[in-house]
């Protein structure tokens, strides 16, 4: 085969530290779009974008090229970044160690 070719859907899970509620749920949809780009920019499609309090789920078309881990260490970093950056009560906001992926 001349090419490559790849369509591996990835649910990807991961929380809080320490499972704390403080993603405020006004900030759900541009937090959404935010996260989209980030997939976007890495080579992925954003399928369904969903966060919670306390987490976030991710569905999304895994890149033909860049492995699950940068996508997700990007992902993680980015978005706590972005997340720091609009609340004062947020600027030491981070992503808990670990997460599930499942395709």
């Amino acid at each position: 085969m001349p090419q490559s070719l790849s369509k591996i859907y990835v649910h990807l899970i991961f929380s809080t530290k320490n499972r704390e509620r403080v993603i405020p749920r006004h900030l759900h949809p541009e937090l959404h779009a935010y996260m989209g780009g980030i997939l976007r920019d890495l080579g992925c499609t954003a399928v369904e974008i969903n966060t919670e309090p306390d987490h976030a789920h991710l569905m999304f078309v895994l890149s033909r090229t860049e492995p699950l881990s940068v996508i997700v260490g990007q992902m993680k970093t980015g978005s706590s970044g972005w997340l720091q950056k609009q609340l004062p009560e947020l600027q030491n906001f981070h992503w808990q160690n670990g997460y599930g992926a499942f395709s």
